[in-house]
Order: structure tokens, then sequence, then C-alpha cells
């Protein structure tokens, strides 16, 4: 019986990753802009038990221990997105600070992938910094998306001053 579902567990994994491997290689190259020249990586499952990110077929470099901390980040996020892609059939994404560890580079190519391949989709992002949010919002906007913005301590705060 143990066995048995070792096996299974294998082949979810096994056919999982050859559903995504052609949309995680794109999204990862257009996402990790500073890594591999922007060329995707590719995905392996070992034994249906651990997943490593590789730098070109055939290699047997995971790339995941050469990566800085905004790579991986955008890494995580390739893999989300593609998982996505392939098996969500709800068009609302939730995305908590994605831009956390990521360089001006990386922003500005999360924010492309999100407007251009969510574009169907309602996305409400969370981050901290104004910046950034102004920043995706005004991408959004220019591509002819709506967008909005709330600032949820100010919200917090006017309501605290009108309960009082």
């Amino acid at each position: 019986m143990r066995e048995t579902l070792i096996k299974s567990e294998q082949k979810y994994a096994d056919q999982t990753i050859s559903e995504i491997e052609l949309i995680f290689h794109i999204y990862s190259g257009r996402l990790i802009q500073n890594y591999q020249r922007g060329l995707g990586l590719f995905i392996e499952s070992k034994e249906g038990k651990q997943l490593r990110f590789l730098t070109a077929e055939k290699s047997d470099h995971d790339a995941v221990m050469s990566m800085s901390t905004g790579q991986i980040s955008a890494l995580g996020l390739a893999f989300f997105l593609s998982l996505n892609k392939v098996y969500a059939n709800v068009p609302l994404i939730l995305i908590d600070d994605p831009s956390q560890s990521l360089d001006e580079v990386n922003i500005a190519s999360l924010t492309d992938l999100l407007r251009c391949e969510l574009n169907h989709c309602q996305l409400i992002v969370s981050s901290h910094e104004e910046d950034i949010s102004a920043y995706m919002r005004y991408r959004f906007s220019r591509a002819g998306l709506s967008t909005s913005s709330l600032n949820m301590q100010r919200l917090a705060q006017q309501g605290l001053n009108h309960g009082s």
C-alpha cells in the first residue's frame, strides 16, 4: 500500500511538472531578468519529492543554490503564476507584497507579466511601498486596465476617528 502511494505521488508530481514546465520556463525567463541572461529555468522532480530548477536541459546544477533572495522570490512567483495559469478556474488573484526583495528590473518585469498575462483577472496586490504601488497602477492604467488603491492604515485611522 505504501509503495502504491509513493508511486501515485511521483506520478502526480511528474504530471504536474509536465503540465506547467513550458509556461514556467517562459515566466521564469521574464521575471528573473538578471539571471542566466533572461533565459528561463527548467524544472525537474527527483522521484516526485524534490523540485530542482535547472539552468539548462541536462544540467545537474540546481539554480536555486546560486540565486539571490530577490531571484528566489521571482522564482516562487513564476512557479505560482504557472500553476495558476494551468489550473486556476477563478478569475481572482491575491498577491501579498510581490516586490519584496526584488530590484527595479525585476519589479518592472513582474508588472509587465501581471499586466499582460492576468488582464482577464481581478488582481489584488498588497504592497508596503507606495512608489511601487504607484508604478504598477501607472503601467496597468496605461494599458487601459482599471486600477484603484486603498491605504489600509489611513482607512483604519479614519475608522478609529469616526468611532470615537
